[in-house]
């Protein structure tokens, strides 16, 4: 049986880790993997996307889902579909390139389940945490050297009302 959550339709801030917690998100060419995957499922689920920031071992995304529509549901496609293509893409990696091949033993997939939080008034608290995590991780010295968030990368986000 899948995780249950109580609230499903609004917005969230929603973290999901690598199996294990092994570093393959950001890989290369698998963080466009995962951004095209929550881009695609975004408008399956008619979605909104305010943030978001791929981290080498979890993910973070601040969603809206509309009334009438499954935030549990939205997650599972997510993850399934993007541990699908992500898998794809690593075994079709050409074998005699150095590097490339070690790549393939590094994914582990999605971990069971995810973590949630419904925002309410911590809206814009959860805006700026998932936008300068890989700051706080030590990452990167400036929040927009890092190319995997949406504080960088803008394209499929979505305005927000106040």
């Amino acid at each position: 049986m899948g995780q249950q959550h109580e609230l499903q339709e609004g917005t969230f801030h929603i973290t999901t880790n690598a199996r294990g917690r092994v570093p393959w998100l950001t890989l290369p060419g698998v963080p466009e993997l995962i951004i095209l995957n929550l881009h695609w499922t975004k408008i399956l689920y008619e979605a909104k996307v305010y943030a978001f920031c791929v981290l080498p071992n979890h993910f973070h995304m601040v969603i809206r889902i509309p009334e009438g529509r499954s935030m549990s549901r939205f997650v599972q496609s997510f993850k399934s579909n993007s541990a699908r293509d992500i898998g794809e893409y690593l075994k079709n990696l050409p074998s005699g390139e150095p590097g490339l091949a070690a790549c393939r033993t590094l994914f582990t997939s999605w971990q069971k389940g995810f973590h949630t939080h419904y925002l309410e008034q911590s809206f814009y608290n959860a805006l700026n945490y998932v936008h300068y995590n890989a700051f706080r991780h030590h990452l990167v010295e400036d929040p927009l050297d890092w190319p995997w968030s949406s504080l960088v990368r803008t394209e499929i986000l979505d305005g927000f009302e106040c």
